[in-house]
């Protein structure tokens, strides 16, 4: 019962992360592109590299606060469905280089978001 409890409040907690990047970003830059999304997938990369390399060098989070962060917060924070089917939104509305750039960038910067997470873990350890 507690490790639901763990993942239902760090669900709550990252919906309500995903939810405020969303509102921010379309403020910041407007709804022409997918930011949001791009934003918290690389976010939620560099979180998720960086606690899983923590765990496993120094076994430094519980189970408990494994479900909360990786299952829960960044379970609902991250949203790999929204990336799919904001790329085939732009797609469908002809917009085939913002598509082409929605991948792109969603990949890239998430890859390079997971290895900065790794590296920033391992200085701390």
């Amino acid at each position: 019962m507690n490790e639901c409890l763990s993942v239902a409040a760090g669900g709550a907690l990252g919906a309500l992360a995903r939810y405020g990047v969303s509102v921010g970003s379309a403020k910041l830059f407007g709804g022409g592109f997918p930011y949001a999304t791009l934003i918290v997938n690389a976010i939620g990369a560099f979180i998720a590299l960086f606690l899983l390399t923590l765990i496993a060098q120094k076994a430094a989070l519980t189970p408990q606060i494994k479900l909360f962060a990786i299952v829960g917060f960044l379970g609902a924070f991250t949203t790999f469905s929204a990336f799919a089917y904001e790329t085939i939104a732009l797609v469908q509305n002809g917009a085939w280089i913002k598509a082409i750039a929605n991948v792109l960038l969603n990949n890239a910067l998430a890859l390079l978001c997971g290895v900065i997470g790794i590296f920033a873990a391992r200085i701390l350890n």
